[in-house]
């Protein structure tokens, strides 16, 4: 029999987490019930997709700087869901939601679901400090029944901080299901068109993009690039973009609600991220049929096969020949179809959490 699933998410703000959270319980429901817990009461967006039968509890608010209030507040109220019932299984999001699943006292399942290589993440946003964060956050994972991550490389970086190592499961990044127009055609090769998806910080590294495009106008290329997203490099960025005059090859877009038809508009998606655990807005350029650039590190060799779905890179100095490669190389003539590895696919996803929860 399955169990019933809560998921617990910092907030219902469209981040790649809880963008994942939402895909994770559009296949549960499926299957079995599912709750779905916010941490912060916030506005469901018309970005994120839930299906009707998802139960969301948004009435929380823990915005409240005492954590441990905070969490006595969450402890009350996600007893009176489970009301001492061993038929649920509890999954959590994120550092915070993580930290209250751990301390719950409860005989319900509980697990973690890993979305990023959480040491690097949190030196990004937090300095060094963020190394100590992450390791926490790993040490916590001890207090947890299971731990999902996404391949082998993260895999084995949490398994030096797990006494259980037999806790930890290895479930793929997926997808909710999406309608693609395979009959589209690529836009014309005349004019080449980049797209990067992400936060404007120094992980995504959005302004090792500007010099390669520079590079490539001055050998002769119609190229452009659209940057969707926000964060503090956009007033840098701005001004680099203006400095280097690319006003008219450049553009920052900001958020899009529909990122799909973007995708579908695009040759060519690249991500320079430093860190990352595998970058959903990669499977959905994929599933479109649009090839990936990535930095050559941690899980992005799991997804990425050569000169077929895209290319990896290590210095920034490849990307002028890379993207060149891309212009020259790629059939972009061929009927438009997934790209996807097929471990990514949606039914094989299904099946590892139907073990799961069983």
């Amino acid at each position: 029999m399955n169990k019933s699933v809560i998921i617990i998410v910092p907030s219902l703000n469209p981040t790649s987490p809880v963008k994942a959270a939402l895909a994770l319980a559009n296949i549960l429901i499926e299957f079995t019930n599912v709750s779905l817990i916010s941490l912060n009461k916030s506005t469901i967006t018309n970005e994120l997709i839930i299906n009707k039968d998802i139960r969301i509890l948004n009435n929380l608010n823990l915005k409240n700087k005492n954590i441990i209030r905070n969490f006595f507040l969450f402890k009350k109220y996600i007893n009176k869901i489970i009301n001492n019932e061993r038929s649920f299984l509890i999954i959590s999001f994120c550092l915070i939601p993580d930290i209250y699943n751990s301390l719950l006292f409860t005989p319900n399942k509980k697990i973690s679901s890993i979305r990023a290589n959480n040491i690097d993440s949190y030196y990004y946003a937090f300095g060094f400090f963020g190394y100590f964060l992450g390791m926490l956050h790993y040490f916590l994972l001890n207090l947890m029944d299971k731990v999902i991550v996404m391949h082998k490389p993260m895999h084995k970086q949490i398994s030096n901080y797990l006494l259980n190592k037999k806790k930890i499961i290895c479930i793929p990044n997926f997808l909710e299901k999406n309608k693609i127009d395979y009959k589209r055609a690529f836009p014309s090769i005349d004019r080449f068109q980049i797209i990067f998806v992400g936060s404007l910080d120094n992980r995504k590294d959005p302004l090792s993009l500007i010099e390669p495009i520079k590079d490539l106008i001055k050998k002769g290329y119609k190229i452009y690039l659209d940057i969707y997203g926000e964060g503090l490099l956009r007033e840098n960025l701005e001004k680099k973009i203006t400095d280097q005059k690319l006003e008219n090859n450049i553009f920052i877009r900001g958020y899009s609600k529909n990122i799909k038809e973007h995708l579908l508009d695009s040759h060519l998606m690249i991500l320079p991220s430093w860190s990352e655990g595998l970058p959903r807005s990669c499977l959905e350029a994929l599933e479109c049929g649009v090839p990936c650039v990535l930095r050559d590190f941690y899980g992005n060799k799991d997804v990425i096969k050569p000169k077929i779905n895209g290319l990896l890179f290590k210095d920034n100095s490849e990307l002028v020949s890379i993207i060149e490669y891309f212009i020259k190389k790629f059939d972009y003539n061929k009927k438009r179809a997934s790209l996807l590895p097929f471990k990514y696919e949606r039914e094989n996803i299904i099946k590892y959490y139907q073990d799961l929860i069983s």
